[in-house]
């Protein structure tokens, strides 16, 4: 048994040297590695973004108001009297004599104030004043004044125009006559408008407001008559008078806008208006004006017009020297007036 552990042991001893021969030997630790330098980049250069141009539809329109400021020419193609026009004091009553139409013209100006509501879409206000004329006539008192009823001059009585003129010399005394009105005419309406060749086309329409206005007929006495003569003066200026109520219609407008800048231009452009005013309970005042305090005919005359008169106050009634009124129904005045305009625009 003894021999056998000895054995045993002698064995073991033998595996554990073989053992240790073949395991390596322990390497010696490495030394640390140095620290890479770090890596210094340069500085990214700064981008610079180029400024974005603006587009042509945003070019000047700020807040979306704009301003037009124009002049205008307006001719008046509405209803009117012909008037007669070249008979002379040895016209007579079986003479035909010429009518010719008024030939009506204006001189005038408006502004319009507006705001973009949407794109290419605008709602505007505006302001427009004409002064307007007619032709200037030449003919008789007879064929522009009032003579009826002229038995205060005549002692012959009736309520003729044509008694009348006689009466007052109305054939024979002459002058020129020429009416004038200077009416305001405020608007308010929508304008769509497109963008092109560096401006824009506009045109729109809306509701217009005719103001109350009057008419002056002037007439200028060249060769006055007898019965205009007086110890003291002589009758040289009649006048008539004549009043309107306030009209509601319509205008409609086209044009063109050129821009020299984001904010300036210049408008060029056609207005229309369409109206239709009244002279119910307005009146027609006719008077006459002389040189001196002795003229021997006074035409003064008061008529209102009115939607109801009896018999009496429609035949004049009293004495036209007195300066009584009379009534006559009431009358209606087509309006329809094209312009053409030109003017300085402002956006902002």
């Amino acid at each position: 048994m003894k021999k056998l552990i000895s054995i045993f042991a002698a064995l073991a001893l033998v595996g554990s040297l073989a053992a240790q021969k073949k395991k390596p030997a322990a390497k010696a630790p490495a030394a640390p590695a140095a620290p890479a330098a770090p890596a210094v980049k340069a500085p990214a250069a700064p981008v610079v973004a180029a400024p974005a141009m603006p587009s042509t539809d945003m070019a000047g329109k700020g807040m979306g108001l704009f301003v037009d400021v124009r002049g205008s020419y307006t001719l008046s193609n509405g209803s009117s009297t012909a008037g007669a026009d070249g008979a002379t004091a040895t016209t007579t009553a079986a003479d035909a004599v010429s009518y010719k139409t008024s030939a009506s013209s204006a001189i005038g100006g408006g502004l319009s104030i507006g705001y973009n509501i949407a794109k290419g879409l605008g709602l505007v206000a505006s302001y427009d004043i004409r002064s307007f004329k007619t032709r200037e006539y030449s003919g008789r008192v007879y064929d522009y004044f009032d003579l009826s009823n002229p038995s205060a001059f005549s002692g012959a009585g009736g309520n003729t125009q044509e008694a009348g003129a006689a009466g007052v010399s109305g054939f024979t005394t002459t002058g020129t006559a020429q009416q004038k009105w200077t009416n305001q005419v405020i608007g308010l309406g929508l304008r769509p408008q497109v963008s092109a060749f560096g401006g824009e086309f506009y045109g729109g329409a809306g509701v217009a407001i005719v103001l109350p206005f009057e008419t002056t007929q002037t007439l200028t006495l060249t060769s006055p008559g007898a019965l205009w003569n007086g110890a003291s003066g002589n009758a040289t200026e009649g006048k008539v008078v004549k009043g309107y109520n306030m009209a509601i219609g319509a205008y409609g407008e086209v044009g063109y806008k050129y821009f020299f800048t984001d904010n300036v231009g210049i408008d060029i452009g056609i207005r229309a208006l369409v109206a239709t005013a009244d002279n119910k309970d307005k009146t027609r005042v006719q008077t006459t004006n002389g040189n001196g305090t002795g003229t021997a005919v006074t035409l003064n005359k008061t008529t209102t017009y009115t939607d109801s008169a009896s018999f009496n106050e429609q035949q004049n009634a009293g004495s036209v020297a007195a300066g009584q009124t009379n009534k006559k129904p009431y009358e209606t005045l087509g309006i329809t007036d094209f312009s053409a305009t030109v003017g300085l625009t402002l956006k902002f």
